[in-house]
């Protein structure tokens, strides 16, 4: 039997960012919208995501968690790699018909100030190059 363990995170060496990735611009692509608890000394993160569509005006949340990787090349940026799981109905009106696993995938690759580019994944939609954009 394999047993899971979570790492818990430092409590004081932690931040919590809010933000976005995608194109305010353009309505017909999904915009993705985070809330995340960042520990820069484990390199962990996790968090919500709400991926909300303008035009057909639904969204969905998802549970994520992951990693912060450092280029060689520039200490200066970072890869964050986000994923996720949601479980989702067939027919949202009818439970009856059954769940399934929606997954969820992103990479940011942001400079220490919070900004720059990013893509993300779900189902069979993907935003790529993307701008990843920080609220305070």
């Amino acid at each position: 039997m394999t047993v899971l363990r979570k790492k818990k995170m430092n409590v004081e060496n932690r931040n919590f960012i809010k933000g976005f990735i995608g194109n305010t611009n353009d309505f017909s692509t999904p915009i993705s919208y985070f809330s995340l608890l960042i520990s820069q000394e484990e390199n962990i993160v996790s968090g919500i995501v709400e991926i909300k569509h303008l035009v057909e005006k639904s969204s969905l949340k998802f549970n994520v968690a992951g990693t912060i990787n450092y280029p060689d090349f520039d200490k200066a940026y970072k890869n964050i790699h986000l994923k996720g799981e949601c479980n989702r109905m067939v027919l949202p009106n009818y439970p009856s018909f059954g769940n399934y696993i929606e997954k969820f995938n992103a990479q940011l690759y942001i400079h220490e100030n919070w900004t720059g580019n990013g893509s993300f994944s779900f189902g069979f939609q993907k935003a790529t190059d993307a701008k990843v954009i920080f609220i305070d």
